[in-house]
């Protein structure tokens, strides 16, 4: 229920309220009624405001409050020598979540893990697709429910590692450039709804730019949590974006304090490339953030398919009218065998703990979504 239907819900019961209803009640007819019209004040309800909030760590307080805390944290992390926790070890049982997987096809993520069954070693190891175009519950992430089951079974040692980039629409740099239209004339294109100062959307914008921002927000903030989730675990995590734009101001989730932080974690590291090395129709500029994956630099590199970047640009509409983006969406195959190899590798040297084992519920939902169906269509930028 919406608060303004809430409020509109009390305001009728008192209206209609009358001294014989109070009397079957027995209680004061004027005492209910000023009950309620308390009750119709946010002030009446301390979840509603920041005064009300049961955990006082810097951690559950606004990003206003969050993102100083962060840069402290990164301060103190680069005073102090490194301190690697040894991880507790995972079933032998291991899935991998692929977050904003995109449609099934062959040499995606999935097919080359499925294929180098030599770098599995002991372990039975699964990709698990979690994209709204696979199953619009359990890969919605824009529900809170969905995120809550994924953190959870991080934290629980169901999932070992993940793979995953966050839908990058609203942080495009093909954003505020001329769109080329028929006959050499050019118009606007989307226009540019981040910048570094309001990293988390512009105060001024549409109704669907917002709605397109808060999810934004939503499914990049998952990942990151997630990410931090498989730290603290001891698992395995490759998060893409794309790189940071050459414009100091612009806006790029490598900026974000949030994301500085992680990457400031000894287990952690960022690595830049160009997808064009592994096949992309254009150069792609990309950074990694790469989470207890040492291996995974060495594989990039020996997994390059050409030593030219290409010299396209993926800017403007295609000539069945789709965003030119859009392809880029999905990795080069040579790119997903280089990621599979070097997930793999760090995923198959984690240790086994025999107090972890994977539930029949999880297994249950897990195999739902090892998905094997490969689809025909790239699915839109943005599916709300």
């Amino acid at each position: 229920m919406s608060w303004h239907t809430f409020q509109a819900t009390l305001l009728h019961f008192r209206d209609i309220f009358t001294e014989d209803d109070a009397a079957v009640l027995q209680v004061p007819g004027e005492d209910l009624r000023r009950l309620l019209r308390t009750l119709t004040s946010s002030e009446a309800w301390n979840f509603l405001g920041a005064e009300g909030k049961e955990k006082t760590s810097p951690w559950h307080q606004d990003i206003a409050i969050l993102e100083p805390h962060c840069i402290k944290e990164i301060e103190a992390l680069r005073c102090q020598p490194p301190t690697f926790a040894p991880p507790r070890g995972f079933a032998q049982e291991r899935y991998i979540l692929h977050l904003f997987a995109g449609r099934r096809r062959q040499g995606d993520f999935q097919f080359f893990v499925d294929r180098l069954t030599d770098l599995h070693g002991p372990f039975l190891i699964q990709v698990i697709s979690v994209d709204i175009v696979i199953d619009n519950y359990w890969g919605d992430l824009s529900r809170e429910q969905t995120r809550q089951f994924w953190i959870n079974a991080i934290l629980d040692h169901q999932v070992v590692a993940l793979l995953g980039g966050p839908p990058c629409e609203t942080w495009s740099r093909a954003r505020g450039k001329a769109v080329p239209q028929d006959e050499g004339s050019k118009r606007a294109g989307p226009r540019i709804v981040r910048t570094l100062e309001a990293i988390w959307g512009l105060d001024s914008l549409s109704l669907r730019e917002l709605q397109q921002v808060t999810i934004g927000n939503i499914l990049m903030g998952f990942q990151l949590v997630a990410m931090a989730a498989l730290a603290c675990t001891g698992g395995v995590a490759a998060v893409e974006h794309p790189a940071e734009p050459p414009d100091a101001e612009a806006a790029s989730i490598w900026r974000t304090p949030i994301m500085q932080l992680l990457l400031a974690l000894p287990e952690c590291e960022a690595l830049t490339l160009a997808q064009g090395l592994w096949g992309a129709q254009s150069s792609k500029p990309t950074t990694l953030g790469v989470l207890n994956a040492p291996q995974m630099k060495h594989e990039l590199h020996r997994g390059r398919v050409t030593t030219e970047v290409p010299r396209g640009i993926s800017i403007g509409r295609d000539a069945s009218g789709h965003w030119a983006t859009a392809r880029l969406k999905e990795y080069p195959p040579g790119l997903c065998l280089s990621l599979a190899r070097g997930i793999l590798s760090a995923v198959a040297q984690l240790p086994t703990c025999p107090d972890f084992q994977v539930s029949q519920r999880h297994q249950n939902i897990f195999q739902h979504l090892v998905s094997t169906v490969y689809g025909d269509a790239i699915g839109p930028d943005y599916a709300g």
